[in-house]
């Protein structure tokens, strides 16, 4: 959290102090409104210098080069005499930002506890292979959900489960739930308690339990 007010601390300073260098202001501005209407700065990306976030090595080491010259720019318009009322408008906003999630808040907001985000301790549990991520599985859980931050296996009671993919393996660990699959393999044998089975990636129909539970 320090590091998250430090940043973008940083960033409303420049952009008050900055303000006499317009090119380098503009420029500055512009990847910040970019970087707020999508993931210019992915730090998840960023960070993982084993797998580059799972781009080609040339588009990780361009998204560093990014980063710097953004960093250079910052530097470029901080420079110069210290205002202390600017400093003092930029905590401002950066505290207001920090307070905006607490205004925006209800019960039906998604909280994260460890390695899973989730509407309710009971909703439905959703698992899913590489070949998946959080925003690709979201369609299909309206109605509630339990999602791990990552692919693979994740241990637990669920009443029940909806299994993505190569996610189907996983099937035999949870006897008790009534089991979705989405897309699962070609040939896989479904088990017993099996509920439905959505053979496209890209049927997002009715929420799978959301009928029942009317």
């Amino acid at each position: 959290m320090s590091a998250g007010f430090l940043w973008f601390g940083i960033i409303f300073y420049a952009l008050l102090h900055g303000i006499p260098k317009a090119r380098t202001w503009c420029a500055f501005a512009g990847l910040c409104l970019s970087a707020f209407s999508a993931s210019v700065f992915d730090w998840g990306v960023l960070t993982d210098f084993q797998q580059f976030g799972e781009l080609s090595f040339l588009n990780f080491v361009l998204s560093w080069l990014l980063l710097i010259f953004f960093l250079l720019l910052a530097g470029c318009l901080v420079q110069g005499k210290f205002r202390l009322k600017q400093l003092g408008i930029a905590a401002g906003f950066v505290l207001l930002c920090g307070a905006m999630p607490f205004c925006l808040w209800n019960p039906q907001t998604p909280k994260r506890k460890g390695d899973i985000v989730y509407t309710s301790p009971e909703a439905p549990l959703a698992l899913y292979d590489e070949e998946w991520n959080m925003k690709s599985v979201l369609p299909y859980c309206g109605g509630g959900f339990r999602i791990p931050l990552r692919a693979g296996f994740f241990p637990g009671k669920a009443k029940e489960l909806l299994l993505f993919g190569d996610a189907a393996e996983y099937a035999p660990e949870f006897p008790e739930s009534r089991i979705v699959y989405v897309h699962p393999p070609e040939f896989f044998d479904p088990a017993p308690n099996t509920a439905k089975i959505f053979l496209s990636r890209h049927d997002t129909r009715n929420f799978p339990f959301e009928a029942e539970r009317r």
